[in-house]
Order: structure tokens, then sequence, then C-alpha cells
């Protein structure tokens, strides 16, 4: 029988965001010693092609670094974008595992104008417990990474995948905690007038590594995922950063000796400098001739009218 899980309430230090959810969870016991996690066959797969796809991929060169770098720098800025994803892969085949729920990834949510106007009026504490239908002023369509529902319980989850390596913050950051909260009205809606139970609707922001600087809505870092979703989590994810890790190692080292056997072939082939044209010595050879005596930019731009800063600048013609 399924067992609701309740979550300890922290203390909040003096000073934080109250605005931000952020719940500490007592990480689930796990043997130091104890078998591995072995991966499903298609999850194992898709790492493996994740890493070769972004080695085989070719990558626009960069002025300022040897093609030979670059081979190595390219795939390793593709192979941390790929990481994202597979770990929003992996989240969702642990909790299928589960047994407990029905899982989906890469849900595409229509949002409707007026579960904006919800939203953007009301606390996530309000709009959390309200239910409302697709409606027909759809305005665009959010895509939920990943949606979850527990039938025993009534549980239903909508999660936005954060791998936490790079800030995310600005307008469109919190644009996307609205576009989850008003999915989460609108996939209640859907299901109860379905016939199911929704007895819980819970919008999270998953930052697995914790680096996003995300400081608003509920937010779950990886450490925390396995408590929260009450089954093991970190160690399928865990194991496919480690496969894809030995993965990446090994092609690097590959790229790594070419390099090096490119580079001391260029060393023995190359031409001796060539001597160059002497100059006396304490003569001073300017670079360009002297400009004449011309305003600066702050004087020829003088006469504008001093705006404060951070104000906007009005619209052409308005």
């Amino acid at each position: 029988m399924h067992t609701t899980l309740t979550y300890p309430k922290i203390k909040r230090k003096p000073g934080s965001r109250s605005s931000r959810r952020r719940f500490a969870y007592a990480p689930v016991a796990r043997a130091q010693s104890g078998p591995r996690i072995e991966l499903p066959a298609a999850l194992a797969e898709a790492a493996d092609a994740a890493v070769a796809e972004a080695f085989a991929r070719s990558y626009t060169p960069d002025p300022l670094i040897p093609e030979a770098i670059a081979a190595i720098r390219g795939p390793l800025d593709s192979v941390l974008r790929r990481h994202g994803l597979l770990i929003e892969n992996a989240i969702a085949t642990a909790i299928e595992l589960s047994g407990n729920a029905e899982v989906m990834v890469q849900v595409a949510v229509p949002i409707s104008q007026a579960a904006l106007d919800l939203c953007a009026a009301n606390g996530p504490e309000k709009t959390r417990v309200l239910t409302l239908p697709v409606g027909s002023a759809v305005v665009k369509t959010a895509l939920i990474d990943i949606v979850s529902y527990y039938p025993e319980t009534g549980r239903l989850i909508a999660a936005s995948v954060k791998r936490g390596g790079g800030a995310q913050g600005g307008s469109a950051a919190r644009q996307d905690r609205l576009d989850l909260r008003a999915a989460g009205m609108i996939l209640r809606g859907m299901l109860t007038s379905a016939g199911r139970t929704v007895s819980s609707v819970e919008v999270i922001v998953i930052d697995y590594y914790g680096r996003s600087g995300i400081i608003a809505g509920q937010v779950i870092e990886g450490v925390d995922l396995d408590a929260f979703f009450g089954t093991p989590i970190v160690g399928f994810v865990d194991a496919m950063t480690e496969r894809m890790a030995d993965a990446v190692s090994q092609r690097v080292q590959e790229h790594l000796v070419t390099l090096m056997k490119s580079t001391a072939a260029t060393s023995e082939n190359a031409p001796p400098p060539s001597p160059g044209r002497k100059r006396e010595q304490g003569q001073v050879v300017p670079l360009r001739a002297p400009a004449p005596s011309l305003p600066s930019l702050a004087q020829c731009l003088a006469p504008l009218p001093l705006r404060t800063q951070g104000r906007r600048m009005s619209a052409v013609g308005a």
C-alpha cells in the first residue's frame, strides 16, 4: 500500500528570501558498498548516443582557438547540454520504475490567458488549489519536462528540470515559472474532467546541481529528489552520469593524443624565423600619424539632455 510521505519543515534563516520554497528533506540512506544500479537499456543507449553524436558533429571554428583544441571544446559544450536532457530522462525513468506513478515527459500544455492572469494576480499557494479548463482563448503552449500522477493518492506533479550549470534568471525565467503554475491548474482540470481524482498539485523546479540561481517557487535540488518522490532517483542519474563521463574521458584522451602528435610534427617542419628589418637603437617608429585635435564623444553629445540611469528610452514616434 502506498504511504504518503510527510516532510519536516525547516526554519528559515534570518534575511532569506521568503519567496523561495526550498525544502531540506532528510536524504535517503544508501549503503556505501551497496549494489550499483543497472541502467535500463534505453537510458544506457541514450547516454552512449549523446556522447557519440557530440564528438561526431562539426563545429564552427573560432579565430582565437586552434582547430585541434576546438575539436575538444565544441563536443564538451554539446555534451553538457545533452547531459541536462538525460538527467530529465533518468528522473522520469526512475519514477516510472517505482510502479506508483504514471509518467509523461515533454508534455505540451495549452495555456489560456485566464490562467496567466490568475497566476500574475495570485501567489502559488492560491493557484495550486484552483482548477481551470483549457478554454478557447489559448495564447501559448508550455512544454512541461515531467508530469507524474499517483493514482492511489491523487498526487499530481508538474516539474521543470534544470541541470544547474548556469544562472537561470531574468524575465524569461519568471515567465517560465508562471507558465508552470498555469499548466498545473490546467492539468488538474484535464484529469478531473476525465474522472481522475486529483488531491494535490505540486509545480516544482528541479535544480539538480543547485547552481541555477533560482530564487522563487518550489525548488528541489538533486540531493532531495529521493525523499520528495519517495523512490530512489539519484542513483539512476549518478549511474547515467558516470557512464557518460567514462565515454567522454576516453574520447578526450584520444583527441589529446592526436593533438600532441600534430603539434610535434608542426614544430619539426616549421621554417626558421626571418631576420626582419633591424632598427637603430633608440629609434621610435610611430604606429600612425597623430590625429588632429578633435572634440571627444562626450563633447560632441553634450547638447543632449541627461537621463536618469535605469530609465527606459521612449519609443520612436512616442
